[in-house]
């Protein structure tokens, strides 16, 4: 009896022994005996390493992100392409107008270096016959002066003007300069050469302002009839001057309406209220101012600027400083040819 049991009990604790190593074996697996509808397992089984959830792959929205997160770098990989292509676009467009800009800068710079090269053409062409000009100058005999005009001196030989002046007047300044052509003045003076003209004095107290006048390109030649003019102007105020009162019998040419403003005293009228003129003069009344006298050849000119309705009184009153210039000179021989042929043709 006593084997019998003992016998027993060794085969139910082989029996538990089998059973508990095939459930070790089965949790480790990832699953537990079933036998039927029903299951053994150990309690404690299930917390040892269970592997199975990291093993599948079921569908959550948290993997449909993560796929849709795989492609986004395609996505990025596609706009940078685009914008690529979009730079590639830009650039090339951007050499082509470069391009457009150098060839446009090629034909200006073309262009200027052709007007450039033509206007040194004309320059040198022009300082050409100037020079030609100057070379062939006409030159008047001396002439001695009179009672009320000043003479004409001859051009010294192996003359080297103080000033050479290529670029000739055009033909209105040739009788305004006619009368500084070998003037003689009172005071030291220097020649100046210019083409066209002839040789000119210049005053040694207004030689820089002439020379600023006409140290340009192109010269301006009223600037410099006006210089001179006044410098004649002021040479003849130094002797006393005797007033020539208005005959009964004569008339007025013209008579202005307005008087000059005050602003306009640049140019004194004094000289020229009943004055005595070596040539034929009219009768002209000024407001404020007096009988003025104003010699017959110069007549037009003054009256263009007196005459306005708005009197252009400065303008009027450098005319007649013209006009004292002409007047207080001899004709020199060249001018006394011209006039006798004008005088005969009249005739």
């Amino acid at each position: 009896m006593k084997s019998v049991g003992i016998a027993a009990t060794v085969a139910v604790a082989i029996f538990g022994i089998i059973l508990l190593n095939a459930t070790t074996v089965d949790a480790r697996r990832g699953g537990g005996i079933s036998r039927g509808g029903g299951g053994f397992s150990m309690r404690g089984a299930p917390r040892m390493g269970h592997r199975a959830p990291a093993a599948r792959h079921a569908y959550s929205p948290g993997g449909a992100r993560s796929r849709t997160a795989q492609h986004k770098p395609t996505v990025r990989h596609q706009g940078h392409r685009a914008t690529a292509n979009s730079g590639k676009k830009a650039y090339r467009h951007g050499k082509a107008s470069s391009h457009a800009d150098k060839k446009g800068q090629h034909k200006q710079a073309g262009s200027a270096i052709k007007k450039q090269a033509s206007t040194s053409a004309h320059q040198k062409s022009r300082q050409a016959a100037g020079n030609a000009a100057v070379r062939n100058l006409p030159v008047s005999k001396a002439v001695a002066a009179g009672a009320a005009t000043r003479g004409r001196v001859a051009v010294p030989k192996n003359l080297r003007p103080k000033l050479t002046l290529i670029n000739a007047p055009h033909l209105s300044f040739r009788p305004r300069l006619a009368p500084f052509v070998q003037r003689h003045w009172r005071r030291a003076f220097f020649w100046a050469a210019v083409a066209g003209i002839g040789y000119l004095t210049i005053p040694q107290l207004y030689y820089e302002r002439f020379y600023g006048c006409t140290s340009s390109v192109d010269p301006d030649y009223d600037c410099a009839v006006d210089l001179l003019s006044a410098a004649a102007l002021e040479e003849e105020q130094e002797a006393t001057r005797v007033h020539y009162p208005m005959p009964s019998g004569a008339e007025y040419r013209y008579s202005a309406k307005l008087a000059p403003k005050s602003a306009d005293d640049n140019c004194s009228w004094g000289p020229f209220v009943e004055r005595k003129w070596s040539r034929p003069f009219v009768w002209v009344q000024i407001p404020e101012v007096g009988n003025v006298t104003v010699p017959e050849d110069y007549y037009d000119r003054f009256l263009e600027h007196a005459g306005q309705e708005a009197p252009d009184y400065p303008a009027a009153c450098r005319v007649l400083v013209e006009a004292v210039a002409a007047d207080t000179v001899a004709p020199s021989n060249l001018e006394a040819r011209q006039n006798a042929k004008r005088a005969a043709r009249q005739q």
